[in-house]
């Protein structure tokens, strides 16, 4: 999946209410947060 959308509308698009939490389950795994993933991912 590739988008645009600020990581704040995705995590509230998910159901998740807590910023926090979703990072936290996010880096669980993927093994990075979900800023340094999208970062990887444009890249390549």
């Amino acid at each position: 999946m590739n988008t645009d959308l600020p990581i704040s509308q995705i995590i509230e698009r998910v159901g998740y209410d807590n910023q926090a939490n979703f990072n936290r389950q996010f880096k669980a795994y993927r093994e990075l947060t979900p800023t340094a993933y999208r970062e990887a991912m444009q890249r390549g």
